[in-house]
């Protein structure tokens, strides 16, 4: 404990501390808290995962009905559940659900109803049309088409306005239903013609009492909100499957036999006969060759009438009668010619032609004294 220069080292101590022990010890504390903690850590996570996966599915409840809905599907519906904000979600998608399938509702309405008197249309029409048919196949039974077509109605809409017409097209359509039966069919393929469909018949003569009762029921005055007015109906009738064995041949045939109840008067039904293709034939051939004629001029011929006075015997004027010497048929009647100018613009052709030639020929005769 004296001056460091009087220091003498008299030698060395060593000390040992043996950690073994509580090396050991150590290692099996950390095992056995690792162990510990990994089945902590795993009880936490599967008790996690329980509480997870239960609150997660009324999201996944979702899926189905989501997947539904994407795949075109309307009638799809979503489980109620108890959490608040999962209700919010299927609340809100509940909703969106309801929506669709009210406007798919309504595109399948308009799709195949008419939105003025609620009555299928052309394309809900075809559609069973074409159904029938099949079934008459399978079934070897017997239908009936009847066309229905309002007369003068034009001078409906002329006179009174589309409006009354519109009226009128929608009275039309319940006084139709009255007369038919639980079973039978009916449509408004547009403007003023309607069908209807009668899925079996007994016999001819029930078909034929069906028409005969639709034309009585469209007689007669009907009173709209513009005022009154008196309707009539006109009716082609085809029977299936003798008049066509397919939606567009039944049609037109239904259409050439309601031309010809037009052509007999109107009020009235007719069915289908197959002379009638040939008579449209016929009328298709000579209203081309009328036309050319019109632009030739040199078939067209006019005969004078005169028109005499009574009391003296004096020629007071002439009337101007139209022929047609058709090159290969002859003189052909204007009672045939005539109607077919008629439903056409070549009326109008031919009263300018015959009015020319008339005042050609009234100058003559006023320059000859």
């Amino acid at each position: 404990s004296g001056p460091a220069d009087q220091v003498e080292l008299i030698g060395f101590l060593e000390l040992g501390l043996d950690f073994s022990r509580y090396q050991n010890r150590l290692v099996a504390g950390m095992k056995a808290g690792s162990l510990a903690l990994a089945v902590a850590l795993l009880l936490v996570a599967m008790v996690g995962r329980f509480f997870l996966k239960g609150a997660l599915k009324p999201l996944s409840d979702l899926a189905t009905p989501l997947a539904r809905l994407a795949a075109g599907e309307t009638e799809v519906s979503v489980k109620s559940t108890g959490h608040k904000e999962i209700m919010a979600i299927n609340n809100a998608l509940q909703t969106t659900i309801s929506a669709l399938n009210e406007r798919d509702r309504m595109l399948r309405r308009l799709a195949d109803y008419d939105p003025l008197t609620g009555l299928p249309n052309r394309r809900y029409f075809t559609q069973r049309l074409e159904y029938e048919i099949t079934c008459i196949v399978q079934s070897g039974k017997s239908s009936a088409l009847l066309f229905v077509d309002l007369d003068q109605f034009k001078y409906v809409n002329d006179t009174l306005g589309h409006a009354a017409g519109d009226e009128l097209l929608i009275k039309v359509g319940h006084l139709i239903a009255r007369v038919l039966g639980k079973d039978d069919f009916l449509a408004r393929l547009g403007g003023d013609e309607f069908v209807i469909i009668v899925p079996e018949y007994h016999d001819q003569a029930a078909i034929e009492g069906l028409a005969n009762d639709v034309v009585a029921m469209i007689s007669g005055s009907v009173n709209l909100e513009r005022g009154e007015v008196n309707i009539g109906t006109s009716i082609g009738v085809v029977l299936i499957p003798r008049d066509g064995h397919n939606a567009s041949d039944l049609l037109r045939n239904a259409d050439l036999a309601l031309y010809r109840a037009k052509e007999e008067g109107r009020g009235r039904f007719i069915l289908f006969e197959p002379t009638m293709n040939d008579d449209v034939q016929h009328t298709m051939a000579l209203a081309s060759d009328l036309r050319n004629a019109v632009s030739k001029s040199d078939e067209l011929e006019v005969h004078y009438q005169p028109q005499v006075e009574i009391s003296t015997g004096h020629v007071t004027g002439f009337e101007s009668l139209m022929r047609w010497k058709h090159p290969t048929r002859g003189n052909v009647p204007p009672s045939e010619f005539i109607p077919i100018a008629e439903s056409s613009s070549l009326i109008c052709d031919l009263g300018q032609w015959i009015l020319r030639q008339s005042v050609i020929q009234a100058k003559a005769l006023v320059d000859s004294g």
